[in-house]
């Protein structure tokens, strides 16, 4: 990250009809070695305006994980937590990309293996009633600010791009986050689910959007990251149960 603290974009203004029901707390580890320091980025979710694509958004950041399959000989659900998901992918000054780049190494590393045993399935594609559900919501905004969480069209599982990808690396780029107006994002059919909800975190999406990248050819318009950044945990309140605690205090 650059040594001076950048200023972010403003926090997106509130839409109407667009409801904050839940909020989600990501703790960024960044950099590696003694050379880290911990971030958090603050997120709301647009829980009724897209049920099910937040439902998938939660399940994904929380304790228990995203399951799309109880038939798996060895499998492990798919967190972004406590160390297996990070940020995958930078567009400079456009979008960054957060995922589980591998569901056998994230595995590997949870049970403090090298790699993961030759019986581990990962987690499959969401199919059937979820991903019908995921592709009959719309987007509850176009991409048009920086600070919006973007998900794929067919939802959480499909933003690999490539027909072929394979299960284990399907959810390498399961969300994004626009670091400005993004309109190629609405013609790629993604949709928005949430936003970034304080400054602190605009700042922080700033920074991150102009970190460094690894790109494969020089014409290459973004890569991976060359600073590390991990997803060291995720805290996930109902915006609700807040009202209600404060309400009793």
């Amino acid at each position: 990250l650059r040594e001076e603290a950048l200023s972010g974009e403003p926090v997106p203004a509130k839409v109407e009809d667009l409801e904050i029901t839940d909020v989600i707390e990501l703790t960024l580890k960044v950099g590696t070695g003694s050379i880290t320091n911990m971030q958090t980025m603050k997120m709301g979710l647009y829980g009724n305006k897209c049920p099910g694509l937040v439902k998938e958004m939660t399940d994904l950041c929380g304790r228990t994980g995203m399951i799309t399959s109880q038939n798996l000989l060895l499998g492990a659900p798919i967190k972004i937590g406590d160390s297996r998901g990070s940020m995958t992918y930078i567009r400079p000054g456009e979008r960054l990309d957060f995922g589980v780049f591998s569901q056998k190494v994230a595995y590997a590393k949870s049970i403090r293996r090298a790699k993961a045993p030759d019986e581990f399935v990962p987690q499959p594609k969401p199919s059937g009633e979820r991903l019908d559900l995921a592709k009959g919501e719309i987007s509850s905004r176009v991409h048009d600010v920086a600070g919006l969480i973007s998900v794929p069209k067919d939802g959480i599982g499909y933003g690999g791009g490539m027909l072929g990808t394979k299960d284990d690396e399907a959810y390498a780029s399961a969300f994004q986050v626009t670091a400005a107006s993004v309109p190629d994002m609405d013609k790629e059919g993604r949709k928005v689910i949430g936003q970034i909800l304080d400054n602190k975190s605009m700042d922080l999406l700033a920074q991150l959007s102009g970190s460094p990248t690894r790109k494969m050819v020089p014409t290459q318009k973004g890569g991976t990251p060359l600073i590390k950044v991990s997803v060291e945990d995720c805290a996930i309140y109902s915006v609700v149960d807040l009202v209600s605690k404060s309400d009793s205090e």
